[in-house]
């Protein structure tokens, strides 16, 4: 059964286009921040790394080369900028697929950034549960999270947690955390950037 709680892969593909597109990030701390604090830690040559969510490649750029293996899954079809990547895996996921189909435990590092911002609190409890498998023990998953209070055009008494917006996000903040981190997590770091317009959140698979 379809979930009607969630964008579907066409609304995705009509408003962020077939193959996605590179986003500057010149909100909030600035992409340079969010990867100095949320990726560079994790950087190996001798691990392996997840992308959910890459769109037109932003922060694939930056992942693809300095990790062993980068594995990439997202609902637009492979852009062309990664046809050149070496150790690298496209999966174009079918329609709200939130089970992260990858193989158990064949993950150190798994980012996300600008993605489960668009899902519902309970796409989310199911992705990170998918996430959880796929790390290895003492993996770390990096991902973002909208924080509405940043954003004059929502206001709290107008919008309750979780509810789904009109223009392509739900409604979010530091209490959506609470609702979607269940057993088999470490909460490193709930705020990695606080001056950031978004909420960057560092897990670790226990």
């Amino acid at each position: 059964m379809v979930d009607q709680n969630n964008f579907d892969k066409d609304f995705f593909q009509k408003v962020w286009g077939i193959e996605g597109y590179v986003e500057p990030f010149s909100y909030g701390v600035g992409i340079d921040v969010v990867c100095e604090v949320g990726m560079i830690p994790f950087f190996s040559l001798e691990k392996t790394a997840l992308e959910i969510g890459p769109g037109g490649g932003t922060f694939t750029q930056r992942l693809v080369n300095n990790f062993k293996h980068l594995t990439v899954m997202d609902v637009i079809r492979r852009p062309k900028l990664f046809e050149d990547y070496q150790n690298f895996t496209y999966i174009e996921l079918s329609d709200r697929n939130f089970d992260c189909p990858v193989d158990s435990e064949s993950i150190d590092f798994a980012f996300s950034y600008n993605v489960f911002c668009h899902l519902s609190n309970d796409a989310l409890i199911k992705y990170l549960k998918g996430i959880n498998r796929a790390l290895v023990s003492g993996g770390d998953f990096v991902f973002m999270l909208s924080d509405f209070k940043w954003t004059s055009r929502f206001c709290e008494n107008e919008h309750e947690l979780g509810d789904m917006l009109p223009m392509g996000h739900f409604y979010q903040d530091l209490r959506t955390l609470d609702i979607i981190v269940g057993d088999g997590w470490e909460v490193v770091n709930n705020n990695l950037l606080p001056d950031h317009r978004d909420i960057v959140v560092h897990l670790r698979k226990l």
